[in-house]
């Protein structure tokens, strides 16, 4: 299974209020698709605007999951055969974008659960460049085994009520050119919840460069099933 994230920015015409109501509309097109093309899963994920950051880099993710790099070239193949549906709200195209392998390093079950039973949920997502100096390889390794801790050389713990539901990385795959050498996903069920994380990275993350990142950026969002 291979998971593509596409990441969008608004237009200056468009308020943030058009924009959460009209991209998961432009981007359930995709619900359209035959069984054969059409992406296992989808969500569409939209900024929460009283926790957005100063420095918020998107203000969409349209995620979705395929089989394998041949499910995801069909179903690119379908789209384009189809009449251009009109982009009122964000640029021409996606401003980055993600083809990776998930790894979901803690909350298996609860996430299963939440793609049975849908709804929205929110979520907290960080978007970061590896540090100078370390290979793909490299970083993968770090990464996975620096979970659940912020900072280095000596990384401090994330607290439970901060470490939500359930967490994911996505690594990007080496045949495909990624914006970011790392995406990772945390599930709230509540503003609180999501807050409460985002409070405590404000307190105890700074964003200057590691060993292990070079620079990260935080999104916090709404997500919303599309394709389950």
């Amino acid at each position: 299974m291979i998971k593509r994230l596409r990441f969008a920015v608004r237009r200056d015409t468009v308020t943030i209020e058009e924009f959460i109501h009209e991209y998961p509309l432009l981007c359930g097109a995709a619900e359209d698709a035959p069984g054969d093309v059409r992406p296992v899963r989808m969500t569409v994920n939209t900024v929460v605007p009283e926790l957005a950051e100063p420095d918020c880099a998107h203000d969409g993710v349209s995620v979705e999951w395929f089989r394998d790099q041949e499910h995801m070239n069909r179903h690119d193949g379908w789209c384009q055969a189809q009449p251009r549906i009109p982009d009122a709200v964000t640029d021409a195209e996606p401003t980055a974008e993600v083809i990776a392998h998930e790894h979901v390093l803690r909350g298996e079950q609860w996430l299963a659960d939440r793609w049975t039973s849908g709804g929205d949920r929110l979520k907290h997502m960080a978007l970061a460049i590896r540090a100078d100096g370390l290979t793909a390889d490299e970083f993968t390794a770090r990464w996975r085994s620096h979970a659940g801790t912020v900072g280095g050389p000596a990384p401090v713990p994330i607290p439970p009520p901060a470490r939500g539901n359930a967490y994911a990385q996505n690594h990007p795959i080496p045949e495909a050119t990624s914006t970011y050498d790392a995406v990772n996903e945390v599930w709230f069920d509540d503003l609180p919840g999501l807050k409460g994380r985002i409070d405590w990275f404000r307190d105890n993350f700074r964003n200057e460069p590691t060993d292990l990142f070079r620079r990260s950026w935080f999104l916090a969002v709404r997500e919303t099933i599309v394709i389950s």
